[in-house]
């Protein structure tokens, strides 16, 4: 046989040769793993409503460009859970969806707090960020973004 073939040949089979016994050692360390169980989450997460007061306070902001839904705007507003507040992050260009956010917050405006940040600078990711600088600020302990198209259980 040729040598240099026969090297040639050799770096290929022994990288291949190594490739497949990691690939086992991975399945079989994955398989290990599969049989000591999962975390319980449900448990984890009654304990963690448990230790968190319900005196704690959530703000649920429900952010909306040019797409304002009113529907799911109401199920922010319709939760269990007594202690929060809904802000409206409208950046909205178009006057009629302004129209719109600016008649579903004076319908509640008890629960709800209008935000509009202008100039519009950046992304969702910004808007939100100077939100939660400037509306909301230190007085809630918990927060969650709601977008215009989810629609939330109580």
């Amino acid at each position: 046989m040729d040598l240099p073939l026969a090297k040639g040949l050799f770096v290929p089979f022994a990288g291949s040769l190594a490739l497949f016994w990691f690939y086992g050692v991975y399945h079989l360390v994955f398989l290990a793993f599969s049989y000591t169980g999962r975390p319980d989450v449900g448990a984890r997460a009654q304990a963690l409503a448990k230790d968190t007061p319900s005196s704690s306070k959530v703000a649920i902001i429900y952010t909306t460009y040019n797409d304002f839904n009113r529907g799911a705007a109401l199920t922010c507003l319709n939760q269990d859970y007594p202690n929060y507040h809904v802000f409206l992050l409208d950046v909205s260009t178009n006057p009629d969806m302004r129209k719109r956010v600016d008649a579903f917050q004076e319908e509640f405006a008890s629960a709800t707090t209008l935000v509009r940040l202008q100039p519009r600078q950046g992304f969702k990711a910004r808007s939100l960020n100077d939100t939660l600088k400037t509306a909301v600020g230190d007085d809630y302990g918990f927060f969650a973004v709601c977008d215009a198209d989810n629609y939330w259980p109580s």
